[in-house]
């Protein structure tokens, strides 16, 4: 499970993950970037402070799904410059993936994200060698995406649990109040990201 920024896995995977786990599958999580862009311009949350906080809140809501923090990696690129840095990026994912030798199934953003990083990072993956089946989801724009076949999951729990998990990462829901221009989901957004029923589309390879 490839996540451009901290909360992506649980914003565009949480019920696929889930499933996965219920299942018995082991699920490895990859966190590209550091997630420092979100609040630049914060005092009281300095980089170092809000990327460890960042990466907590990711461990937390993936243990929640299962997930041990021995399966999850953070990359620790540039938040807000990976289309500058593609060659960095497809190295590090390829390292990632190549670490994976039992790997069935590569999950990661869709090309056509509204994101920069994610759409990078979608193309970073489809460069990566491997036999694996590649799913991707995507984030933004944060309405029901209907374009192409699709594979449908729905999120154990439904909306209330998939609620709770994006809840979990604070930083992007308000807790960082110092910088007018940071990040913040807005409730439009949170009510979308918690829809109850994934969409994944068929990747590239």
């Amino acid at each position: 499970m490839i996540a451009p920024h901290p909360d992506d896995e649980v914003i565009g995977a949480a019920g696929l993950i889930a499933r996965l786990r219920r299942h018995g599958a082991r699920v490895r999580v990859a966190v590209v970037t550091d997630g420092a862009a979100s609040h630049r311009g914060s005092r009281q949350w300095p980089r170092a402070r809000l990327v460890a906080a960042r990466q907590r809140e990711s461990l937390h809501a993936l243990r929640r799904l299962g997930i041990v923090a021995g399966d999850v990696s953070f990359l620790n690129l540039p938040d807000g410059q990976l289309p500058s840095i593609p060659g960095r990026c497809y190295r590090a994912l390829r390292r990632q993936v190549a670490r994976c030798r039992d790997l069935d199934l590569i999950v990661g953003p869709a090309c056509d994200d509204d994101h920069p990083d994610h759409r990078a990072v979608a193309a970073a993956v489809a460069r990566c060698p491997g036999g694996a089946g590649r799913l991707t989801y995507r984030v933004w724009p944060p309405r029901p995406d209907r374009s192409g076949p699709a594979w449908r999951i729905a999120v154990p729990g439904g909306v209330p649990v998939k609620r709770s998990l994006i809840r979990v990462y604070r930083t992007q829901l308000g807790a960082v109040s110092d910088d007018p221009a940071g990040f913040t989901i807005a409730r439009h957004e949170l009510a979308a990201f918690a829809r109850p029923v994934e969409r994944y589309r068929p990747g590239s390879k």
